[in-house]
């Protein structure tokens, strides 16, 4: 439904210009009704079910990005864009500043966040500052591995080479560990 929304806007828009270059006299997209989108609630987990699916991710190499955004609540685009220099492990907070996106024949883009409240600084959980600074020590060991080869982005989560990690394959990734950790879970 939400497809049919962009191309009957898209189309509308089209055929608008039309009317207005006296190519035709009306716009017929104008008087059809789009279908409505229906939006499923979001049902987020409860604190044992967040635990068990951390305990799930222990040992990953991007244990400390699910960690982090499971305390902070922070969207994909804002961790996968957060800089070491976003992030005060000493003070214990974190300054959500842009995102990262793909966008269609763009590619991979930094943004502002989502809202101009979504520009914020937050606290960090004493368990966050930890899981950080070993997710630190162990980028640094990639970078080291790595030498030259690392590109110095100053992101706090990478792929093993050490550039921005496409959101789609985070959200594989997720996917994937929500499968493993709720695999005899019954789906209701």
């Amino acid at each position: 439904a939400r497809s049919v929304q962009i191309v009957h806007g898209t189309l509308r828009t089209m055929l608008g210009e039309a009317v207005r270059d006296e190519v035709i006299t009306r716009n017929p997209a104008a008087v059809v009704r789009p279908p409505a989108v229906s939006r499923e609630e979001v049902k987020p987990w409860s604190p044992q079910e967040a635990s068990e699916f951390l305990r799930a991710c222990v040992g990953h190499r991007l244990y400390a990005v699910f960690a982090v955004g499971v305390a902070l609540g922070l969207r994909r685009g804002e961790l996968l864009a957060l800089r070491w220099s976003d992030v005060d492990l000493d003070k214990g907070l974190v300054h959500v500043r842009q995102n990262v996106q793909r966008l269609l024949e763009v590619g991979l883009v930094y943004g502002s966040p989502k809202t101009s409240r979504s520009r914020r600084t937050v606290p960090l959980p004493a368990r966050s500052i930890k899981v950080l600074r070993a997710h630190r020590a162990r980028q640094a060991a990639e970078a080291l591995a790595l030498g030259a080869r690392w590109p110095e982005t100053g992101l706090v989560f990478t792929s093993t080479v050490g550039t921005v990690i496409e959101p789609r394959n985070l959200s594989r990734l997720f996917d994937d560990l929500i499968v493993v950790r709720f695999a005899n879970v019954p789906v209701d």
